[in-house]
């Protein structure tokens, strides 16, 4: 039996979580990155008209696309978990960053199990990933609202 699970809401109502959680504490903790690639080759191998469409159509622009289509979706999910009865916290500045420190192990644990890996950079990636959510997370409607 859990106590606790850490989850966007996103997934909350689709995988029926929400049949069985009513309570819910808004931490803003991470921003999950995605992101699309292609072979160098076979980008080489597409015509140019191609390749003009892929290039119009992805990176950035699909990205703020996708975000702000789960963002809403998550707005809508809250909503209707909140007719449902559900409870919302959302913590406080301060209470963000207790929550970012008393959690820091899982971070400096993962960069750990990465250099293992022999990813040397593995710091300078997680640090970059943290800074970018954190720079992005202003610019966009977030995924709750009250």
């Amino acid at each position: 039996m859990a106590e606790g699970m850490a989850f966007p809401i996103a997934p909350l109502k689709a995988f029926k979580i929400s049949d069985v959680a009513k309570h819910h504490t808004i931490i803003d903790a991470l921003v999950d990155p995605f992101y699309g690639a292609i072979n160098k080759n076979k980008w080489n191998s597409l015509p140019p008209e191609l390749q003009k469409i892929l290039t119009d159509t992805t990176g950035r622009k699909m990205a703020q696309k996708c975000g702000l289509t789960l963002d809403q979706g998550s707005i809508n999910d809250s909503k209707w978990m909140k007719s449902k009865g559900h409870k919302f916290y959302v913590l406080s500045p301060a209470e963000k960053k207790r929550f970012a420190a008393k959690t820091q192990s899982m971070h400096d644990d993962w960069v750990k199990g990465m250099e293992k890996k022999g990813y040397k950079n593995a710091r300078k990636i997680h640090d970059d990933i943290v800074r970018t959510g954190a720079a992005y997370s202003k610019s966009t409607i977030g995924g709750y609202k009250e």
